[in-house]
Formats: structure tokens, sequence, C-alpha cells
């Protein structure tokens, strides 16, 4: 198989680099580059066009910035156009991006196609049609669960399902990083314990199965704030709280951060509460990479990270009582619950670093490029036969 340099296409429905699909995809383009690939991310653009803060962020990583208005049909024309530029791979990210390809492709150059699935939503039937597509050589996933609901439910071959875990970015999240001062920070009495929850607001990521748990854990711990830190609006999680029972001055609405790294760590625990939708949570990455111990519920590839007692303890989904007795567990046990810690972050840094995942995605793009290139002389020598 031949190592040569690729030329590779993202394409992301993604308009900035500011959430779970559109940080793997930079990360993985940014160790693409470093190992000598020449990467084209083509981020999704409004009508005002592109977000100069994601220009500069792609192409701070050596990559070249292409924009695509993917939610209009006329960006059929614009991938095609973007297509005949010449690449060796397009990777497409979320469904969307599929979509427009399958539509694209027809009148474009032959590429290899690698279709990304992150999220464990049962497919549409033209969902499923578009993966069996034959203009799509491989389908990657980012946990074994998926790989299963896919070869299920959309009947797709298993041999052309790749399971590449997602990764973390280890250059910001390593365990040397300072936590923060809860008392200075946050305004907390000392012996303050945070348990933090680090996703947006959206209803798949279980906050008010977080919130009805943290009524429990305070009613029985008078030291513990909870903490929720992601973008969206919180006014409606407020009101889920005080129905909870849980007093709101033991509750902090963070917002969007850039400092997750130093926020995970101040973290006693890190709760992932999500009832369904994922692939596997960043999050539960992060916290281990940081040595901040994890508690998840039993969700799609979570189970595939978190081992019970030994990486970090397992709830089921929807469960607010046993998310309470975990959260208790972790905090009555502080030694055991760094033991845990400490086992995930040995697990993270040895199989999900954004480093190993580009370099089995490069393996891989490799390898379907090769194989099109036998195909291709297959071809030739059956319709230009040597003469004797």
């Amino acid at each position: 198989m031949s190592a040569r340099p690729l030329s590779i296409l993202h394409v992301l429905t993604h308009y900035r680099v500011n959430s779970g699909g559109a940080i793997q995809a930079w990360l993985l383009a940014r160790e693409l580059v470093r190992l000598g690939h020449r990467v084209t991310l083509a981020f999704g653009e409004r009508r005002d066009g592109p977000n100069s803060e994601t220009v500069r962020r792609v192409e701070e990583i050596g990559c070249k910035y292409a924009g695509l208005r993917l939610r209009s049909i006329a960006s059929v024309r614009g991938l095609r156009t973007l297509l005949l530029q010449g690449f060796d791979v397009v990777h497409l990210h979320r469904e969307l991006a599929l979509q427009r390809f399958v539509q694209a492709a027809p009148f474009a150059p032959p590429v290899a196609a690698v279709a990304n699935v992150g999220t464990s939503r049962v497919p549409t039937p033209a969902r499923a049609r578009r993966l069996r597509s034959r203009r799509v050589d491989r389908i990657v996933v980012v946990a074994e669960a998926l790989k299963r609901l896919l070869v299920c439910t959309a009947r797709v071959d298993p041999a052309r399902i790749h399971v590449v875990y997602g990764a973390f970015d280890e250059e910001r999240f390593r365990p040397d990083v300072e936590p923060y001062d809860p008392h200075v920070e946050f305004g907390l009495p000392a012996g303050a314990r945070l348990i933090g929850l680090v996703a947006n607001l959206d209803p798949k990521k279980g906050h008010r199965l977080f919130l009805r748990a943290a009524a429990e854990v305070a009613a029985q711990r008078d030291n513990c704030w909870f903490v929720c830190a992601g973008k969206g609006q919180a006014a409606r999680l407020r009101k889920a709280a005080a129905e909870a029972g849980l007093a709101l001055e033991r509750l902090l609405f963070l917002g969007f951060r850039e400092d997750v790294p130093r926020l995970l760590k101040t973290f006693d625990v890190s709760v992932c509460a999500s009832t369904k939708g994922e692939g596997l949570t960043g999050a539960i990455r992060e916290s281990m990479a940081m040595g901040t111990p994890v508690i998840s519920t039993a969700v799609a590839g979570n189970v595939e990270i978190v081992r019970q007692r030994e990486t970090g303890l397992l709830v089921p989904p929807g469960d607010a009582s046993a998310l309470a007795r975990a959260i208790l567990e972790m905090l009555d046990d502080p030694r055991q619950a760094r033991e845990r810690a400490a086992r995930g972050g040995e697990e993270v840094r040895r199989r999900f670093t954004s480093r190993q995942r580009a370099v089995e995605m490069a393996h891989l793009y490799q390898e379907i490029t090769a194989y099109r290139e036998v195909q291709k002389m297959s071809a030739a020598a059956i319709l230009y036969p040597e003469i004797p």
C-alpha cells in the first residue's frame, strides 16, 4: 500500500469550530497535516459569508478553507466545483454533507469517499440508502455500538464499517493543568465539592435527570454544588431544578466556556447524564484525560470507555436515583475515585488521542485509495489487453 501524501477534503455542516463534531474534524485535520497530508476543510456558510474566526482556525493549522452553503440545493453545484480541484479522499461529516455529496458525485470526478457517523440515531430509510450507496467506500463510526446499530437498522455491510474512536486534544487536556479555587472563582465556601456536567443545554444531554439527582444528593450533603457548563438557555432548567427541590444557590449555570480543561480539573465528579443520541461523549474522554472521576449513563459507546468500577461508574439512562447513588459513592470514597480516574486517564492517553485517531484514519484513506487504483488497473487490463 502506498504511503504517499494524500489530498483530503473534509465537508462539514458546521459554521464554526465550537462544538463536538466540528472540533473533532478540526483536530483530525490538524494531525493529518502533521502527518504530511494536504487538507481542505469545507465549512457550511451563511448568507453573510464565512466566519472569520473559523477561517483563522483552519489556516492556523495549515489547512485550506472552503465554504459551502449546504442548506441550499445550490451547494450541490458548489461541491461539484470543489471536487473538480481533484482530491484523493472526501470525508463527509453529518448527514447533510453525505446527502449533498451523493447528489454531486455523478457530475464530479471519481473520488474515494468516507462517511462519518457520530451519533446513535436510527437512520431514516433515505439516510440508510445513502450509507449503502456504491459512491461511499467506507463508513467511520465512533464506537462499536454504532456499528451494530447500522448493521441492524440500515442493513449496511459490516465489512464497510470501521470503528475509529473519537479523540481528545492532548495539547489542551493535560493532567498538569491547574484547577480553579472554587472559593475564588465561584465564591463557594471552603471544602465545597463540585459535581459538574459539561454539555450544551440540549434535552438529550439529560440535564433534567442531572438536576433531579442533584436534588437527592443535596438533601444528604450540604457541601455539594452542581455545575452546568454549555451554551443554551438555562431558564427552563432553573425552573426544573426548583421543581425537583434543588435550592438554586447550590446550582451554577456557567454558559459556554473556553476554559473547559481547568473546569474539569476543578470538578470532584464529572457526569454524563445523556439519555439518547450519543456516540461516545467527548466530555467523558476529556474528564478522564484531566484525571477527574467520571459517571455516565450506559448509552451507546460510553460503555466502551467507562468500565464499571474500573475507569468510572455507569448508571441506567433516565434513573435519577441511581445517578444520585453513584455521585454519593464517588464522594464518599475519594481514594477509590482517584484510582478509577487514574486508570481512565491511562486508557484515554493510550487509545483516544487525536494523533492516534489521525494515524488510524490515514491508514484507512490509504487503504481505500489503493483499492481504487487496483480497480482502475484491473478495468484497464480488461478493456485494453496486451496484444501478443
